[in-house]
């Protein structure tokens, strides 16, 4: 899939987040060797998307939402949708955007 997205965790400091193509899998690798040891390169924490079929994941510095879409899920609800984790509190789970409903 894509690059990825990289934010700033609120507990393992810089990170790295990958969506998983085959399932609804997301993965947060620390990225911080110097201020972060303990994390560098190591996945620290497991998130749970909408399903598969995930191409892009992403965020923006100024914002505390990491979004992720399911772009090639089978299921047109899934793929025509967007999940909206906030950075802060990743493990309440995502909010779902229905793009393609808003059009």
């Amino acid at each position: 899939p894509g690059r990825g997205a990289n934010f700033n965790h609120p507990k393992f400091g810089p990170v790295w987040a990958t969506s998983h193509l085959g399932d609804g899998g997301i993965s947060v690798i620390g990225t911080d060797p110097v201020k972060h040891p303990q994390y560098a390169w190591k996945q620290v924490e497991s998130l749970k998307g909408q399903g598969g079929g995930s191409l892009f994941i992403k965020t923006h510095p100024n914002s505390h939402h990491l979004y992720v879409d399911t772009t090639l899920n089978p299921d047109a609800k899934l793929s025509q949708s967007v999940a909206v984790f906030d950075i802060n509190q990743l493990g309440k789970g995502y909010t779902v955007l229905p793009i393609a409903e808003y059009s």
